[in-house]
């Protein structure tokens, strides 16, 4: 509404310029992108009533043409028309200076007589690449910048030890993604040190990534700012897309729920007890359907007496600090306190740190300064990451860092003979190394008891049905052999278990897809099955892998037909493939060969062996960590 204070919305009133004396000129050079945005009111909606007048000038003063520059007259010279509304009109427009340009105005003129128009508050005049976009008007209403475009400093209040950072994109499509890089400024406007939590890019340094389904996505990440921060600087990067756009400002926020009580859970610890602190890209602990090797291993450590601090890849989510007595899990917003307080508190005879397949920046910082103070630092491999990140993921690794954290570690766990190789040929020096395989929740061994008697076996004897339970994405799920596979072998059924199948798959009619299960729901589908397949791209990253599912499948007296990777070729009642002819060729054999005494007890033996707790004390014998079981035994 308009007053003769202003414009009045229903919190506040904005201030209005009449059309006629609004004026801005603008230094520019030859080339120099131009985006001019306002918002503007009238006592009379007609269209044309008002415009701006545009002129780039040459340093002596002369008007220069725009070149292709359509809207132009005696009376006005180059102009725009202002959009008109009911209410607030918004009037966006670029230009791009001509040859020898050193000035650009742009000049209010009021067109029709009869019409008085107000411009609320200024003309905003962005030049790409010097001046910031606005992610909002002065009403408020909010405009999408492109993601290039895009910059925003938060202010961070002294009493901010840490804040969540929320915004919202839009995606042209599943595939769409970009960055937002984060950087700290203390009160005189200096770059601090940046985020150690955040993933790290060589090039752009601490960044978040956007990414989802086609359309409008919301999302949110935390940020730890470092003492006496007074701004975090956010800005855009082009990742492949450059229609991404960010809609409106971020919004900060500061975490001031779900405290986690570090202090507290230190001073739990009785003197002379192991700490063991794993840093992982694993999910929080209690997420037991995406649970990793840090989960379980972290579960087994403090059954065996350890205590453990684990830091999941982001949040912990809906899933509690204090996950057990032995266990504390810490959000990545935490992570800044988190060291501050262990290196505080020191204890370092008992410490061990564990990088879990995360050589991040930030992780190989800690690892380096827990080191000085005294800590034992562990690199566990669990995947090549170096291939996680050359197929779209992983998007923090670089190798140089992987080599730094080797140089570091006083020990170094891979989990198959291909990966303990290649981490040897990125650092030649490395002496201290094994290899400790994958493993099974001694749970889903007891629990699957029936499903490895004589009985069982004899059931499945005849049985036609082969199953997978696991990631479908199309980066290492095979999905060309298996629907081929499928189509020679139409009396066999398969059935296909987890999340991230591509679209617009054509199934043939014995393949199935089941959509994640949970382990409970597992118990009712696997009794049928007889072979547990895994059926991975023969590539370097599958190559390094000793599949976790290999395990569960022996523990429901699977049979296993597999691509190479990981030691599976030692493995019982495995059959390994190279190649789609091979795949059909050894689901024939798994399907049709009789079971023998020897392979039903081998398998039994490889699964009583094969559990987290058996590699957990396999792993503490080896770091020479000696928990109370030991000390009681």
């Amino acid at each position: 509404m308009i007053s003769k204070d202003g414009y009045e919305l229903s919190d506040r009133t904005i201030s209005m310029t009449p059309i006629d004396d609004v004026t801005k000129v603008i230094e520019v050079s030859a080339g120099t992108e131009i985006t001019v945005f306002s918002e503007s009111v009238s006592d009379d909606p007609s269209p044309r009533s008002a415009l701006f007048a545009l002129r780039f000038l040459d340093e002596d003063g002369v008007e220069l043409e725009i070149p292709g520059w359509k809207s132009s007259s005696e009376k006005a010279g180059t102009y725009q028309y202002l959009v008109n509304a009911d209410e607030i009109g918004v009037t966006t427009f670029g230009v791009e200076a001509p040859a020898r340009s050193a000035m650009f105005v742009i000049q209010g003129v009021k067109w029709r007589s009869n019409v008085n128009t107000w411009i609320l508050e200024d003309v905003i005049v962005v030049r790409q690449g010097i001046d910031p976009y606005p992610v909002q008007l002065p009403s408020g209403s909010t405009l999408p910048i492109h993601i290039r475009d895009f910059s925003q400093s938060l202010e961070i209040a002294d009493s901010m030890k840490s804040v969540t950072i929320s915004g919202q994109a839009s995606l042209p499509s599943s595939k769409s993604t970009a960055l937002l890089t984060v950087a700290f400024v203390d009160r005189e406007g200096r770059k601090m040190l940046p985020p150690g939590h955040l993933p790290q890019n060589p090039v752009h340094g601490p960044f978040f990534q956007i990414k989802g389904d086609a359309g409008v996505v919301e999302f949110e990440f935390n940020v730890v700012p470092r003492p006496n921060v007074s701004s975090i600087e956010i800005k855009g990067v082009e990742w492949g897309d450059p229609e991404v756009t960010i809609n409106g400002p971020l919004d900060v926020t500061p975490i001031t729920s779900d405290f986690v009580d570090i202090d507290g859970f230190l001073s739990d610890i009785p003197e002379g007890e192991p700490l063991i602190v794993i840093d992982t890209t694993a999910p929080p602990m209690g997420d037991d359907t995406r649970a990793l090797r840090p989960n379980n291993l972290a579960k087994a450590f403090a059954r065996l007496g350890a205590w453990v601090i684990f830091l999941p890849f982001s949040s912990i989510q809906e899933f509690e600090p204090r996950f057990s007595d032995h266990i504390l899990q810490v959000p990545r917003s935490e992570y800044g306190r988190l060291v501050e307080t262990l290196i505080k508190r020191g204890m370092p005879n008992e410490s061990t740190f564990i990088s879990s397949s995360f050589p991040s920046l930030a992780s190989v910082t800690l690892a380096t300064r827990l080191k000085t103070e005294g800590w034992q630092v562990i690199y566990e491999a669990r995947d090549d990451m170096e291939e996680f990140n050359r197929v779209g993921y992983s998007k923090w690794y670089a190798p140089s860092l992987e080599r730094q954290m080797l140089t570091i570690a006083d020990k170094v766990v891979s989990v198959s003979i291909g990966l303990d190789e290649k981490l040897v040929s990125m650092w030649p020096k490395l002496s201290d190394h094994v290899v400790v395989p994958n493993a099974v929740n001694r749970s889903v061994i007891d629990a699957s008891a029936d499903l490895r008697t004589q009985d069982q076996f004899d059931q499945r004897a005849n049985s036609l049905v082969v199953g997978y339970v696991g990631h479908l994405t199309p980066a290492w799920f095979d999905w060309p052999a298996v629907l081929s596979a499928a189509r020679m072998l139409p009396h066999v059924q398969f059935e296909i278990i987890g999340h991230g199948a591509p679209a617009n798959l054509d199934l043939p009619s014995n393949v199935v897809i089941l959509g994640p299960k949970t382990h409970e729901e597992l118990a009712s589908i696997v009794p049928t099955w007889k072979v547990g397949l895994i059926p991975f791209l023969d590539i370097p990253l599958t190559r390094s892998v000793d599949p976790n599912k290999i395990y569960e499948y022996f523990a429901w007296g699977l049979r296993c037909v597999t691509a190479p990777m990981g030691s599976v070729e030692e493995y019982p009642s495995t059959y390994v493939y190279r190649g789609a002819e091979q795949l059909v060729l050894q689901l024939q054999a798994a399907l049709t060969e009789p079971y023998t005494a020897e392979e039903i007890k081998a398998l039994e033996v490889m699964v009583q062996n094969s559990d987290w707790d058996s590699r957990a004390r396999q792993c503490l014998d080896y770091y020479g960590i000696v928990v109370k079981e030991s000390l009681n035994a």
